[in-house]
């Protein structure tokens, strides 16, 4: 009986090496699942590299991941001598599925060796210095292959859509939508952004969105991208210019910031004129006032050139704002008798202040770029049965079908379906079966269907912990005899 599946780490390299130089004998009588020479050679490289190895019952290399995570600091130590990690080397294991890589070792001039790699099924890049341009290019080299890019713990994945950033599918499962023709499973844009913004249902019910503009408004999602991946290239350039191991500096702090700051005006502004050619002037408008409503007041004054601009700030005002603004994210501080001091205000009473900055004139032209409140808040309701249409869960599951449909032909495929990976799995665990190819109405239907069975779980676990527990508590059970 072959073995099964195992992990092989450094301190089990040497049983590696020595089971694959077995192979040959062991296989003697079947050479095509036995590994050639130049496998062996390989896969000796690898492991004197550092590298963990997944072998399967044909003895065949099918994962390697190499970086930090794949030693324990005692190996890591120890290996600092070790030879360098040669990606070319996978290229002689043809049976390699799983590709995982740590560190900054790694940058856009491996994207052509590791677009060799056509076995790959699934490649997982942990804070490398491959920038979005390199991603761009890998993901074309290896269009099928699964591929995520994680920097600071937020993941970018080139065949998953993200779940809901507010949890569960009770408002909705399809998540941030995708990064370019690429899907994330973290927040698509922050909510204090337009597109953020319009990702929302309750912006889209708001706005009364119909059906060409859904459309439109999912073909921009798809053209910008994600929010974490243009972090993530700023995050990148910046670890280039500075070189591998040297670590920043409070001038390139403040040089990625404005950076960064700059990418973020440029989208917004972008984002803006794209939107301008899908909505009214009057949702528009109504757009940006619902931006500004999630956003703090500090963050808008002293970060929205457009808003500092319209109230015309002078220097000074700007400096008191952007100085109140620094204290909403002080943290408290310990004494040397242990107690914590805390020298920052409540959120409220910052706000307050910073009104206090500005004249009677701004303060009314600040409740202009507000808006009035929002007219729609909370989750869609259920529509009756036979009354779906027109109904705010409709509209959701239709800018659902339009991020879901990648050729825009208005049917959902199998292939498309497959490319989803939180949604499926909520239709999935719901039991609520999709027969595809499906139109955008039968598409409509299930996601109602979905939702109507997620709370009905949801307040069915809600109710189960409000329950008072059966089991009597100390103070009520009976005495007994000692």
């Amino acid at each position: 009986m072959r073995p099964n599946h195992r992990s092989v780490s450094l301190l089990q390299s040497a049983v590696l090496l020595a089971l694959s130089l077995c192979v040959q004998v062991a296989f003697a009588e079947d050479d095509d699942n036995s590994p050639s020479a130049e496998e062996r050679e390989a896969v000796r490289q690898l492991a004197a590299a550092g590298a963990s190895l997944l072998i399967d019952g044909e003895f065949q290399v099918v994962s390697v991941q190499y970086g930090l995570s794949s030693r324990s600091s005692e190996s890591r130590r120890e290996s600092s001598a070790a030879p360098a990690f040669d990606v070319a080397l996978l290229a002689k294991l043809p049976h390699v599925k799983t590709l995982v890589i740590y560190g900054s070792s790694f940058n856009d001039d491996d994207v052509p060796k590791l677009g060799e790699l056509k076995s790959l099924t699934r490649l997982s890049m942990r804070s490398t210095r491959i920038t979005s341009a390199g991603l761009d290019s890998l993901k074309k080299l290896l269009p099928d292959c699964q591929i995520d890019n994680t920097v600071f713990g937020r993941t970018t994945s080139s065949s998953t859509r993200g779940s809901s950033s507010r949890g569960g599918f009770t408002s909705s499962p399809f998540g941030s939508g995708r990064t370019g023709t690429s899907r994330t499973s973290s927040t698509r844009n922050p909510s204090s952004s337009l597109l953020g913004q319009i990702e929302q249902e309750v912006t889209q019910a708001e706005l009364e969105l119909n059906d060409d503009q859904l459309r439109s408004i999912a073909m921009i999602l798809e053209k910008f991208g994600s929010y974490t991946a243009m972090f993530q290239d700023v995050i990148n350039q910046s670890r280039i210019s500075r070189g591998n191991n040297s670590s920043p500096d409070s001038e390139t702090r403040s040089r990625t910031a404005n950076t960064l700051r700059q990418r973020i005006e440029d989208r917004n502004r972008d984002a803006e004129q794209e939107l301008a050619k899908v909505l009214s002037a009057d949702q528009l408008t109504r757009l940006k006032q619902l931006t500004l409503q999630v956003q703090r007041t500090p963050l808008f004054v002293a970060s929205n050139s457009e808003a500092a601009k319209t109230l015309k700030l002078s220097g000074e005002q700007s400096q008191k704002i952007a100085e109140l603004s620094r204290q909403r994210n002080r943290f408290p501080s310990r004494n040397a008798d242990g107690t914590v001091t805390s020298s920052r205000l409540p959120s409220a009473q910052i706000d307050e202040q910073i009104l206090a900055v500005l004249t009677d004139e701004q303060k009314l032209e600040w409740q202009k770029l507000l808006g009035p409140p929002r007219k729609i808040t909370g989750s869609a309701p259920i529509p009756p049965e036979g009354e779906i249409r027109g109904s705010r869960l409709e509209r959701s599951a239709r800018f659902g079908f339009f991020l879901l449909d990648d050729d825009h032909d208005g049917t959902l495929t199998d292939a498309e379906w497959q490319t989803s990976s939180s949604t499926r799995r909520a239709f999935e665990n719901a039991q609520v079966e999709l027969k595809l190819p499906m139109s955008i109405d039968d598409f409509s239907l299930q996601y109602v269907k979905l939702i109507a069975k997620s709370r009905a779980v949801a307040e069915q676990r809600a109710s189960e912990r409000q329950t008072p527990s059966t089991i009597p508590s100390r103070s009520q059970r009976p005495a007994t005899d000692q």
